[in-house]
């Protein structure tokens, strides 16, 4: 029973009562009259009983509670819960793209998370920074696995944006693969190279790499198609220059680097490696990795200084004009498939593919857990590669047009059709040949049509004598 009363004799009247999970609750009415106190108390009174009877669902009272807070308060909680599960660097992105969603979208509570909310949301933000379809569909991931999160946790009865459909993606490879010619160049370019620095904003140097550094880089990213975290991460210890040379490449949580790895290295590499781990302790890096946002620049620009070099050495200034139309060395090809750090790995899987090495060995190379993923992403062919794989078609021979032997070859099969025909006449004619009838022999044959006629029974057409006259 809800009871009214006041603190102390004086302010609002305070209403007591047991709420349907037996615990004791206590609210203000916000008023000084008792009778209004009174009429209070008996509607909440009345809903606890709706409540406890099952009649309403009592995780409504939650849920609305819930949606009044503010969205940005959830959405701190769900980034903090990401961070324990994934990389720091996921958690992050995921989280800043949901913000921006968010406030596009003008959505302060949970209560204004609405499929038209997001939608134009996502359009305002694909049209303002130019997103790929693929990017815009992340941005939609992103958010359906928050409002996902808020339903497990029991904060929304229901995701309501679930509904919300991704674009169709284009089909478009991004990466493309280096010929084997092309890697060639690229490493001698690199190790020719001076030495380039990355600096942070206060102008401190992070990270130096020289020439003979970046080609050896190069050369060990793109033989064992390792990421570029899963490089960064290498220490001397790690690799095993003994009679079978391999790298280990350590598992760690919340990246794709989960489980222990072996790869085998040749021996002309482990010679280089050798020189190169020199002075270093065994707990040192291995490489020294810029970042991810600048690998992308340091590879291309030994690209640049490749193919600068491969024009030059063209002939004739027609030789070093058609260089410099082909996609050679170009850091973008005539797909519109690009070059960058992670290209190496493609070249991996590429170069795997065509030496005829089985999906389920590359894949133990590469690291992937299907060969689908494998021959989708990171296996690529141009069009000089298809023109030799249909060069290596059967011969299929057909005699020259316009020739009398032609001519001939091709009256052959109607003359062959039509001595045919002629046997199958002549046989047809020699089994169709009929003695003469006389009139008595047409008397018998009308007499038995009669009787059959006369056997019918109603309803039976009456058959037509024409017909089935052996005259005709």
């Amino acid at each position: 029973m809800a009871s009214v009363f006041k603190r102390k004799g004086k302010g609002n009247y305070m209403i007591a009562w047991v709420d349907h999970a037996g615990r004791r609750r206590e609210k203000s009415s916000r008023t000084t009259d008792k009778r209004t106190a009174e009429r209070i108390a008996a509607k909440m009174e009345g809903d606890v009983a709706l409540r406890r009877e099952g009649v309403v669902d009592p995780n409504l009272d939650h849920y609305a509670k819930q949606g009044r807070r503010p969205i940005h308060e959830h959405l701190d909680e769900y980034g903090e819960d990401l961070s324990s599960k994934s990389s720091s660097s996921h958690a992050t992105q995921t989280q800043c793209r949901i913000e921006r969603v968010i406030d596009v979208g003008g959505i302060k509570l949970w209560q204004d998370l609405t499929p038209d909310a997001v939608e134009r949301a996502l359009t305002d933000i694909t049209t303002s920074d130019t997103l790929s379809p693929q990017t815009r569909n992340n941005y939609l991931t992103a958010i359906k696995a928050f409002a996902n999160w808020m339903v497990q946790r029991k904060r929304s009865a229901a995701n309501p944006i679930v509904h919300v459909q991704k674009i169709k993606e284009t089909e478009d490879e991004y990466r493309r693969a280096l010929e084997p010619e092309e890697m060639d160049a690229l490493v001698h370019a690199a190790h020719a190279g001076s030495v380039m620095t990355g600096r942070d904003r206060r102008g401190k140097v992070r990270w130096e790499l020289t020439g003979p550094q970046r080609a050896l880089l190069y050369r060990f990213a793109c033989e064992t198609g390792l990421r570029r975290s899963s490089l960064e991460r290498l220490e001397v210890r790690d690799f095993d220059t003994g009679p079978n040379p391999a790298v280990t490449i350590r598992p760690k949580a919340n990246t794709k680097e989960r489980k222990l790895r072996v790869i085998p290295l040749k021996r002309e590499t482990v010679d280089l490696l050798r020189d190169h781990f020199k002075g270093k302790l065994r707990t040192a890096r291995a490489f020294n990795i810029p970042a991810k946002w600048e690998t992308a620049d340091m590879i291309r620009e030994d690209l640049a200084v490749a193919r600068a070099a491969w024009i030059a050495d063209g002939q004739t200034p027609e030789d070093r004009a058609k260089r410099a139309e082909a996609t050679f060395l170009a850091d973008q090809d005539e797909e519109g498939r690009r070059i960058d750090f992670h290209a190496l790995r493609t070249t991996c899987g590429t170069w795997l593919d065509h030496a005829g090495v089985a999906p389920s060995i590359a894949k133990r190379v590469t690291g992937h857990r299907n060969e689908r993923m494998l021959q989708h992403h990171y296996q690529r062919a141009n069009d000089a590669q298809t023109r030799r794989a249909v060069e290596v078609l059967p011969e299929i021979s057909l005699p020259a047009t316009g020739t009398d032997e032609h001519q001939q070859r091709a009256r052959e099969p109607m003359q062959r059709g039509a001595a045919r025909c002629d046997e199958h006449s002549a046989r047809d004619h020699n089994t169709n040949d009929r003695k003469p009838l006389d009139l008595a022999d047409i008397r018998d044959a009308k007499r038995r049509r009669d009787t059959r006629c006369k056997s019918e029974g109603d309803g039976t057409r009456t058959r037509n004598l024409r017909i089935d006259s052996p005259v005709l």
